[in-house]
């Protein structure tokens, strides 16, 4: 694993350490939350064979179907646009070390830090989530920055894959000026041949995403691993 806001865990072989509390032979997968949420979108709407999700809450993260298929990248990191370096953004240092990244500025944890910065007393982002439901001015355009700023980074993800839909989820999703301002950025930033078609949606399957793509993640795997399974006579 390699946790942003996990420390400890750095390193740790998550797959080995459950193995010994599972029975013999059991197959063990391993993946991050928002790749987890694509595959669950995905399922329950395969009609979009090729589909982007950000998890927007806390972090900030992407998840990449491409014809069906989860992509992960040479190493596994496919999709990690939390430190992409926003154009124009305040140098707010990252944990990773540099400063703008789209995490440090725009994460639901960015964001509640700046509301308390400014004397607005929220302790989390579901807090925040409250203030933006009753309109609050400050609360409000936070979150609308916020999503345009994560919308500019995911505008030149749609015009290199070309999806056919693009799926928000996570808490910041809930929130009508973040998805305000992603569609916003997007649509402004793509040109019409690769938006054209292209449905930028809230996620159908709420918090259920990730277990649903977890549940077809691991039967890709047992079937996968199915012959050395029959083989060994379980």
């Amino acid at each position: 694993t390699s946790p942003a806001r996990m420390p400890g865990w750095n390193g740790a072989d998550v797959a080995a350490l459950a193995r010994p509390h599972l029975p013999p032979g059991a197959v063990v997968v391993v993946d991050n939350d928002a790749n987890l949420m694509a595959l669950g979108e995905h399922a329950s709407d395969p009609t979009a064979a090729h589909l982007l999700l950000v998890k927007a809450g806390s972090g900030i993260g992407c998840g990449m179907v491409v014809d069906g298929v989860l992509q992960r990248g040479a190493r596994g990191f496919a999709g990690d646009i939390s430190h992409v370096t926003v154009p124009d953004a305040e140098p707010v240092p990252c944990s990773c070390g540099r400063v703008g990244c789209l995490d440090a500025v725009a994460s639901g944890a960015a964001l509640a830090q700046r509301l308390r910065e400014d004397g607005v007393p929220v302790d989390g982002v579901d807090a925040m989530l409250d203030l933006a439901r009753d309109a609050h001015p400050q609360t409000t355009g936070l979150l609308r920055e916020a999503g345009y700023r994560t919308g500019t980074v995911l505008a030149t993800i749609v015009n290199l894959v070309n999806p056919d839909r693009l799926v928000l989820a996570g808490w910041l999703s809930q929130a009508e000026a973040f998805v305000a301002g992603v569609r916003s950025a997007v649509y402004a930033q793509s040109p019409p041949l690769v938006t054209d078609g292209l449905e930028v949606v809230v996620g159908r399957t709420g918090p259920r995403a990730g277990l649903i793509g977890a549940g077809r993640s691991a039967l890709d795997a047992v079937f996968a691993d199915l012959p050395r399974l029959v083989a060994a006579g379980r």
